[in-house]
């Protein structure tokens, strides 16, 4: 009788811990994502960016903080979803990819405009290790005008 009792006590011991270790597994990597413009040593994610080919006025980018410091290399995507020309209605995708490195526990990335880059509705989406880290629209308008 109780060699049964002891075998579903067991079982149900390692049922627990394999879940316990499944969540463990499931924590994200990634702790925090963001686009935005770099300054000040922040990332200010606005909804509106300005169109600034100058890097010496505005740089933007992608900042990841992970959780702790990578095991391994991980691959950065990302995809940049804009309008394409007047002439038609298409979108264009602009596509990147990087190695965030084993050891860090950031990862930045500069996303530069272009030149012929056209302004308006722009789609986000950056996928760390198959993971989308972030996905969101942000409009692309004139430059600011500064004094």
């Amino acid at each position: 009788m109780k060699r049964p009792f002891t075998r579903a006590v067991h079982a149900a011991l390692a049922f627990a811990a394999a879940i316990a270790c499944e969540r463990g597994a499931a924590e994200p990597r990634v702790s925090e994502a963001e686009f935005g413009i770099f300054f000040g040593g922040q990332v200010q994610e606005r909804d509106e960016i300005p169109f600034e080919l100058d890097r010496a006025r505005q740089i933007q980018g992608i900042r990841l903080a992970f959780a702790r410091p990578l095991e391994r290399d991980l691959v950065v995507r990302w995809e940049l979803d804009m309008p394409g020309s007047e002439r038609d209605a298409q979108r264009v995708v602009r596509l990147g990819e990087a190695s965030a490195r084993a050891g860090q526990a950031r990862f930045e990335q500069v996303v530069p405009f272009s030149p012929g880059d056209r302004l308006g509705v722009w789609n986000v989406r950056v996928i760390v290790d198959n993971e989308l880290v972030i996905d969101r629209a942000v409009v692309i308008s004139a430059a600011e005008r500064r004094r």
